[in-house]
C-alpha cells in the first residue's frame, strides 16, 4: 500500500501536512499481551505514512458517539490527510469535509453502505459513510467481496483491497513452535480454529469439527464469548467439544494458525 498519487503529488501535501489516523479506541495503539506487538491497522499506517508527522486520534471513555465527533472535529487540521476508519471519525469527518476547505480523507471500511440494518441511525450512519467515501482520494477495503459492492455503488471512487483483517505473519509457515503445540495437547492439521469476536458462527466451526473428527479451538480475548460458545455446544449437543483459550499471546496464536487444519 502506498500514499494516494494524488497526494503524494500535491505540493508537499503528504510532507508538510499533517496526517490525522482516526482509530476505533486505543486499544489499536496498546502492545498487546505478551507478545509486545500493535494492532495490525496501528503497524499498516505507520509503516505507510513513514517519514511524515503523523497524529493517531482514538478517543477512550467517552461514550457518546457524538461527544467523539465533536472533541475530534476539532483536532482535524485544514489541508491535512485523514484516515477515516469506524465509528466517530466518519462523523468527524463529514463535518470537516462540509466546513473545512482542502480536506483529503483515505477511508479505511469494513462497512459498505447499504448492507446495513433496519435502525434509524445506521441508516444515518451509512448515508455519511457514503459521502465521505464518494470524496475520498482512496477508499481502503479488507475484503474482494466489498471492493465489488462498493465498486458497484462508486464506480469512480479509487478502491484498494489490503487484506489486513488478518496479519499475513500470521501464516507464514517459518518459525513453528511445536511448544505451544504441546502445551494445549494438540497436533499439527488436527484442529479447526476460530479467532475473533461474537460474530462468528459458531455452529459451522463445530459441525465441521464434528464432522471431520478433529478437535475444535476457540480463542478469544472476550470471556463473554465463552458463555455463547457453551449455549451452541449445547444446542447441537455437542457439550465439552470446544477447547476455549481466552486471552492468549499473539506468539501462541501466530502458531496456532499455521498448525490447523482449518481456519474459520
Amino acid at each position: 500500500m502506498d500514499v494516494p498519487n494524488g497526494a503524494k503529488n500535491d505540493k508537499g501535501l503528504a510532507l508538510r501536512r499533517q496526517v490525522n489516523i482516526h482509530l476505533p479506541n486505543l486499544s489499536y495503539i496498546s502492545p498487546r499481551n505478551r507478545s509486545g506487538t500493535r494492532h495490525h491497522l496501528f503497524d499498516l499506517y505507520c509503516k505507510v505514512f513513514d517519514g511524515r508527522v503523523v497524529t493517531v486520534l482514538p478517543v477512550d471513555n467517552v461514550h457518546s458517539l457524538l461527544l467523539k465527533a465533536v472533541i475530534n472535529y476539532f483536532k482535524i487540521a485544514s489541508g491535512s490527510l485523514n484516515v477515516v476508519m469506524q465509528g466517530y471519525s466518519v462523523l468527524s469527518n463529514y463535518a470537516a469535509m462540509l466546513t473545512v476547505p482542502d480536506i483529503h480523507i483515505i477511508v479505511h471500511t469494513w462497512k459498505v453502505p447499504g448492507h446495513t440494518d433496519g435502525r434509524l441511525t445506521s441508516k444515518i450512519y451509512d448515508y455519511f459513510l457514503s459521502q465521505i467515501i464518494k470524496k475520498s482520494v482512496l477508499t481502503v477495503v479488507a475484503s474482494k467481496k466489498q471492493e465489488r459492492e462498493i465498486r458497484a455503488l462508486f464506480p469512480h471512487v479509487r478502491i484498494l483491497f489490503a487484506p489486513v483483517t488478518v496479519d499475513s505473519t500470521f501464516w507464514t509457515p517459518e518459525c513453528d513452535q511445536p511448544d505451544v503445540l504441546e502445551k494445549y495437547n494438540l497436533e499439527k492439521d488436527r484442529f479447526i480454529l476460530t479467532v475473533g469476536g461474537n460474530d462468528r458462527y459458531e455452529e459451522i466451526s463445530l459441525g465441521v469439527a464434528e464432522w471431520l473428527g478433529v478437535q475444535y479451538i476457540r480463542v478469544t480475548r472476550n470471556k463473554s464469548i465463552v458463555n455463547l460458545v457453551r449455549e451452541t455446544e449445547r444446542k447441537m449437543g455437542l457439550s465439552g467439544k470446544t477447547i476455549i483459550l481466552n486471552n492468549i499471546s499473539d506468539t501462541e496464536l501466530i502458531s496456532l494458525y499455521r498448525n490447523a487444519l482449518i481456519v474459520l
